[in-house]
């Protein structure tokens, strides 16, 4: 039997994978948070390493080894979670608040939504059971699991100020994604040239090439905040004539994709940062009605 959307071998996957991530960080923030920080430090790092290396392990089993060289194209950044496995083990090490922030919340949503919606094993209609099922959901339950621990152990503390930022780097990721793309047809280890790069049925991470035309409701989502420019030809490019649809990539989901971002990570940081966004409200307030107090003084 294989894995469909939502069918019993899919929702067997992503719960478990679930219980297993709630499991580990319950186990760490109980037990390991008051304990010494190297230690939850070397687990988180043991984590990365671990998704580092189940990332190309991908090319141990089929199908992706039966297509050698083109294959290789299966851990190089083509997707959000695969850069990020490649990455939050530098992030991790590099202590700049930004970058961790990005881990965190980049990592948690985009780890969340491929157990969720797992593309790649769909179409590679494999068994559930199969390597490459459990191989991608391990994968992703550490983009999930890691950034949470780096959190609840106190290895990064998130603040609602610096909300605006993950959104803009998550920008600064897909135009990777792109320019990885386009030296993949180029070198012709992707088959096809101009049409396929820009098919937004295939191969179109993030939707940085347009809305699939299967997208639906997140389709539309996106649509809303972006500027109608930015989904039409400004001359007969090949594919399209001139005022015809036709996304501009990446540029025609930055200003949504910061948007939504910015508000899901907004709303994730009063999980972990209530505290300081209480006192900053209250701050705020206070000198609002301080001037007022003034103003009204002054004119009486």
């Amino acid at each position: 039997m294989v894995v469909e959307l939502f069918n019993w071998h899919h929702l067997t996957l992503f719960l478990t994978t679930l219980g297993i991530v709630a499991l580990v960080c319950v186990i760490f923030a109980v037990f390991l948070r008051k304990k010494s920080k190297w230690i939850s430090w070397t687990a988180i790092l043991i984590l990365l390493a671990t998704g580092f290396i189940f990332h190309f392990l991908r090319l141990a089993w089929p199908p992706p080894n039966a297509t050698w060289p083109s294959s290789l194209a299966y851990v190089l950044p083509i997707s959000i979670c695969g850069f990020n496995t490649l990455v939050f083990p530098l992030i991790f090490f590099s202590k700049k608040k930004y970058l961790r922030d990005y881990m965190f919340y980049v990592g948690v949503f985009s780890g969340f939504l491929a157990m969720l919606t797992p593309t790649n094993v769909l179409e590679s209609q494999i068994p559930a059971w199969h390597f490459e099922a459990i191989r991608y959901y391990i994968a992703h339950g550490i983009l999930v699991v890691a950034p949470l621990l780096m959190v609840l152990c106190g290895h990064h503390k998130l603040n609602w100020r610096r909300v605006w930022a993950p959104g803009w780097l998550l920008v600064g990721v897909t135009f990777v994604i792109l320019i990885n793309d386009v030296i993949l047809y180029a070198t012709g280890i992707y088959d096809g040239g101009f049409v396929e790069l820009f098919d937004r049925n295939s191969r179109n991470v993030g939707m940085i090439y347009g809305p699939a035309d299967n997208a639906g409701f997140w389709g539309d989502a996106l649509r809303f905040f972006s500027p109608r420019f930015l989904r039409r030809a400004p001359f007969d490019n090949g594919l399209v004539a001139a005022g015809e649809t036709f996304y501009w990539p990446v540029l025609w989901v930055v200003i949504p994709g910061v948007i939504y971002m910015t508000i899901g990570c907004f709303l994730v940081s009063l999980i972990f940062d209530f505290r300081t966004f209480k006192q900053d409200m209250q701050s705020t307030w206070r000198k609002i009605f301080r001037k007022k107090s003034i103003q009204k003084s002054i004119d009486n």
